[in-house]
């Protein structure tokens, strides 16, 4: 989805939101903002949507189980972010052991690559 489109749904999440006052599935938000799509699609434009508006300053939170609501307390919104934060971490330390496990492997396929996968921003790379 386009950064355009996710600018559009995002106050429209916000409202829907609103109005509920309890948590909406990504799929039933999707549906009610008109969204259309296979049902990966509508749940990515959801999360892009959800993304935007915590950019704008909405306190949108979210979860597997239930869905995505309005926090509706400033503790709430701090354990939800102290939530994220834990999980961005774990996902962080096992990307570092699978690319420390993948330079070390017995079967030398971390040899296959000289700088062991980690590449400058720039696009060098990409013009060889």
């Amino acid at each position: 989805m386009s950064q355009r489109a996710a600018e559009i749904n995002a106050p429209r999440l916000v409202d829907l939101l609103h109005r509920r006052q309890v948590p909406v599935s990504a799929i039933d938000a999707a549906y009610c903002l008109g969204i259309e799509g296979k049902r990966e699609t509508k749940r990515r434009r959801i999360r892009e949507a959800a993304a935007e508006a915590r950019e704008n300053g909405h306190r949108i939170c979210a979860d597997l189980e239930d869905g995505y609501w309005l926090a509706r307390s400033h503790d709430e919104w701090e354990a939800w972010l102290a939530h994220q934060r834990r999980g961005a971490r774990y996902r962080f330390a096992r990307m570092s052991r699978a690319e420390r496990a993948a330079v070390d492997r017995g079967n030398r396929q971390g040899l296959l690559f000289p700088d062991h996968g980690r590449r400058s921003r720039g696009t060098e790379w990409a013009t060889r």
